[in-house]
């Protein structure tokens, strides 16, 4: 029974009001992540998308690149220094291409398709995750999402991942939804073929393999194999992926032959058998790359991998699960071991390859979060969860004191990285 207090205030503050809204949850992740990220001129470290000079080759190439691209006129074909390019497809040249015709040939123009994919992938974060898990998990997600090392540095760099990982992420989402969920099932299995349709153009066949490593042990592991054929419509769904992918690539062959041809698989199935320029590294080379990356919450990430693994058990004895949420854990939890032993098998390795296992490792800690709020959860993570804590008191107090020393330390970090530079192609 409500106390006198709360009946006195319940009518000027109901149950439902504005501050309990999806719309309004959404809306703070949103915002704060545009000012995390820099797109209103803001940003953790004091620094907008534009106020750093491009960083790294990729940066500097994939920037040219598009300038090239509004310069000729030539939206098929990209060109660095006017010579075909054909390391990654058009997809993300084409929206620097229009940040640069509506924002000026710049940095921030450059970066800021990245930074709004990030925002994108936010919002898919909350919307779909506060459909199967309930909205304390999906605001949990979100934040954890956002407020991680390598999601703040990705979103803010002229690369292809940004864009790749909202495809992929929608792609594994609405495979899940489509799943699960009879009536709009159709039109979630078709949103899954064409996102992978999407991740495809944006960088190659790693857009479909990224949703598959999550899809196919699923399936296997739970036995649904033949509901996918009969309700997935996979047919249909070879024609979405070619629909999308197809036309670009059929031009690129077109146009340019074998010379494209060898190109494309040096960049895809060659970087998975060899090293390719100096990037290789040891097997356990994304084991501190998540641990640094996915920090501060990746402190958790390992307790919630191992207590998930025993429901993978239960699957596999032919045992359902009691709730969806369960379930959830099951094929997500698959999904991000998937993605660790494919990129780990690739012998080109970088830390930003493993940035589209974030999004489902953040709602991971997020679900065992809420059990802990809700005293559900062993004393592992109960100890994980205070060592985070007294870490996080310390990073906060570490990261006040950041603006002054970049102030301190900013010319020294122009002349040891001369690649750091204004973008001055215009």
């Amino acid at each position: 029974m409500d106390s006198p207090l709360t009946a006195s205030l319940s009518p000027s503050f109901p149950r439902s009001s504005i501050t309990q809204s999806p719309l309004f949850h959404a809306g703070c992740v949103l915002l704060l992540a545009a000012w995390l990220l820099g797109v209103d001129g803001g940003w953790l470290f004091g620094q907008d998308l534009g106020a750093l000079g491009l960083t790294d080759r990729d940066e500097g190439s994939n920037a040219e690149a598009a300038r090239e691209m509004l310069e000729t006129g030539d939206w098929i074909s990209p060109t660095l220094n006017y010579e075909p390019r054909y390391a990654k497809p058009a997809f993300v040249y084409w929206l620097i291409s229009g940040s640069y015709a509506v924002f000026g040939i710049n940095e921030f123009a450059a970066r800021l398709p990245s930074a709004l994919s990030g925002l994108c992938l936010l919002l898919l974060q909350y919307v779909f995750i506060r459909k199967w898990a309930g909205p304390t998990v999906a605001i949990l997600a979100s934040f954890m999402l956002l407020l991680n090392l390598e999601f703040l540095g990705i979103n803010r760099l002229v690369l292809t991942d940004p864009e790749l990982v909202v495809f992929t992420t929608l792609a594994g989402y609405s495979f899940w939804h489509a799943l699960h969920h009879e009536q709009t099932r159709r039109w979630f299995f078709a949103v899954f073929y064409l996102a992978m349709g999407c991740g495809m153009l944006v960088k190659g066949p790693v857009g479909i393999i990224i949703p598959l490593v999550g899809v196919i042990p699923y399936l296997t592991l739970t036995r649904q194999w033949s509901a996918f054929w009969q309700r997935g419509f996979p047919l249909v769904g070879i024609v979405l992926v070619a629909a999308v992918a197809a036309p670009w690539y059929l031009m690129m062959f077109q146009i340019h032959g074998e010379a494209y041809w060898a190109a494309a698989q040096a960049n895809t199935s060659g970087r998975f058998m060899n090293p390719m320029e100096g990037h290789g590294g040891t097997l356990f080379f994304y084991v501190p790359v998540i641990l640094v990356g996915f920090f501060p919450w990746s402190a958790c990430l390992p307790f919630v991998l191992y207590h998930t693994l025993k429901r993978w058990k239960t699957y596999w004895q032919g045992q359902g699960l009691a709730s969806q949420e369960q379930q959830l854990e099951v094929f997500l939890s698959l999904w991000v071991v998937g993605l660790l032993v494919f990129f780990t098998l690739s012998a080109t390795r970088l830390p930003h390859y493993i940035y589209p296992a974030f999004p489902a490792s953040a709602v991971l800690v997020a679900i065992w979060w809420k059990r802990l709020l809700n005293e559900e959860c062993p004393a592992g993570l109960t100890a994980s969860t205070r060592l985070l804590i007294g870490v996080g008191y310390i990073l906060g107090i570490a990261l006040m004191s950041v603006p002054a020393v970049f102030q301190l330390f900013m010319k020294q970090i122009a002349k040891e990285f001369p690649g750091a530079v204004e973008l001055e192609l215009s």
